[in-house]
């Protein structure tokens, strides 16, 4: 690993890298040159920017850490879950990458979640509000008005609740109407092309159109035709 990857050390005195991939990449040339020794993980410094290498592994790391009080860890994350202290840094990377690769932060806890392994959605959370404190993420404003009528209920957020649900109301016994009305058996007076009156018969979309003639013809066959049917 090249100097220059290397950041400046303040007050602590272990080996540092700028970055999180840094780190893993120098773990996994050390873990090519000796394969009987330990992989090591690397973890965000709390005592400077940097990331460093532990055979530790990474959650172990961070509880190891959260033990700790908060005057002896003073940058400890704000709202962030404890098993997620020491990934500090690489959660703020992983914010930025997606956020510069897709253009918004739509889908970037997801991601992040992925990412970092997480299938705790209390932990997911954890990083939204950590982000949401520092400043870094800004929540859409129309969700969180949505959200703070959804849990933080008024009387005119249940009044405009309430006619919003009258209008899904009224909507659904609109089209339920319109479906008994489609499918009813209809009988109307009509004038064919040459302008002669018919009878039409519609149901369903199929229709026939008769003559007066015939519709008293039809009424009659009808009726025999019912009467000759079993009991």
């Amino acid at each position: 690993m090249s100097p220059q990857t290397q950041v400046a050390r303040t007050t602590c005195t272990k080996k540092s890298y700028p970055t999180s991939a840094a780190a893993e990449s120098f773990a996994s040339e050390l873990q090519r040159k000796f394969p009987d020794q330990a992989r090591q993980s690397a973890y965000a410094c709390e005592d400077c920017l940097g990331w460093h290498l532990s055979a530790m592994d990474t959650v172990s790391h961070g509880l190891s850490r959260a033990n700790l009080s908060s005057h002896a860890n003073p940058t400890w994350g704000e709202g962030l879950h404890k098993e997620l202290q020491h990934q500090q840094t690489k959660i703020k990377e992983l914010y930025a990458e997606y956020v510069k690769a897709n253009g918004s932060a739509h889908g970037v806890f997801t991601s992040i979640a992925r990412s970092l392994g997480l299938d705790d959605l209390y932990k997911i959370n954890t990083i939204r509000h950590y982000l949401t404190g520092l400043g870094i993420h800004k929540p859409n404003q129309r969700q969180v008005e949505n959200n703070q009528r959804k849990y933080n209920p008024t009387v005119a957020s249940i009044e405009a609740q309430e006619q919003e649900l009258e209008r899904q109301l009224h909507e659904v016994q609109e089209k339920k109407q319109a479906l008994i009305e489609a499918k009813a058996l209809k009988i109307v007076n009509m004038v064919n092309d040459q302008q002669q009156p018919v009878v039409v018969i519609r149901k369903e979309g199929m229709s026939l159109a008769v003559s007066i003639e015939d519709a008293f013809l039809l009424v009659e066959k009808l009726e025999a035709h019912l009467a000759a049917l079993p009991a």
